[in-house]
């Protein structure tokens, strides 16, 4: 089982460290551009005020005068352009476990060998989980680097800690419906679009639900409505029923996945 691990990891070394520099250099030039946002005297709550409340709660914006490093990367990067940004990673993780398998031919080499396939998919889901660890701490280490020469930058690490923990289990949540999809399908590219079409998606239903009051229960549907960022970067804790609904929607589909997995024929494309 650690063979075959550490092997998943070795093949996935490559894209791991392009998202994860990616990450890092992203995260360093929002927390080099901060000072100057600090310095301009810009009155943010007044400015945030012009954008409708749905806009901002889309965004888990908050109208405040306390603007502080932390709000500033949750209204820069952490709601949305994170997510964005690893939701490419996940789909691409998620295809490469069996839809790119089956559509190459190679799981049928990996399956001849004395392995069965419930430890195969486990050991990509528990590199999955590291893999996502390494990308948040690149990630913060991006805005503790800039700190130690610039003293205006000031982190909130428990906010951060609490959002990238809720990150976390978004992206496993994501990782979940991804798997579903890559265990029924043959084609890498269908999973990709699969998984991406129905993240954004969830964006849009959330989106628009925030702005129109009859569908409004729409929200709930959705995984946007769970992710309480603003909240978290205001020193909020973590909602437990949040949290719950991240698990609940990986185990289900990661469970459904692998039932589908086990008993499907890898040769019939």
């Amino acid at each position: 089982m650690f063979a075959l691990v550490k092997k998943v990891f070795k093949d996935s070394k490559k894209g791991l460290i392009g998202y994860g520099i990616g990450l890092l250099i992203y995260s360093l030039l929002m927390a080099a551009i901060y000072p100057s946002f600090s310095k301009a005297g810009i009155n943010f709550e007044e400015y945030l005020k012009q954008f409708p409340e749905a806009f901002m709660k889309a965004f888990g914006v908050q109208a405040t005068s306390n603007f502080t490093f932390t709000s500033y990367i949750g209204m820069e990067y952490l709601n949305l352009m994170w997510i964005i940004i690893v939701l490419f990673f996940i789909a691409f993780f998620a295809a490469r476990i069996i839809a790119a398998g089956v559509e190459d031919g190679t799981i049928e080499l990996l399956l001849s060998r004395p392995i069965n396939r419930f430890k195969i998919a486990l050991s990509y889901i528990m590199v999955f989980i590291i893999a996502i660890i390494i990308l948040e701490g690149a990630t913060m280490i991006g805005f503790w680097l800039p700190g130690l020469w610039n003293n205006t930058i000031e982190v909130d690490w428990m906010a951060i800690f609490n959002t990238m923990l809720i990150l976390l289990l978004f992206s496993l949540a994501i990782f979940g419906y991804s798997f579903f999809f890559s265990s029924i399908s043959s084609n890498k590219g269908k999973v990709i679009a699969l998984s991406a079409i129905s993240t954004l998606s969830f964006y849009i239903m959330n989106f628009i639900s925030l702005y129109w009051q009859q569908i409004e229960w729409l929200k709930h549907f959705t995984l946007f409505y769970y992710f309480r960022g603003g909240d978290l970067l205001n020193g909020k804790p973590i909602v437990f029923t949040d949290a719950l609904v991240y698990i609940g929607v990986f185990l289900v589909f990661t469970l459904a996945g692998l039932l589908y997995f086990q008993k499907r024929d890898v040769c019939v494309k």
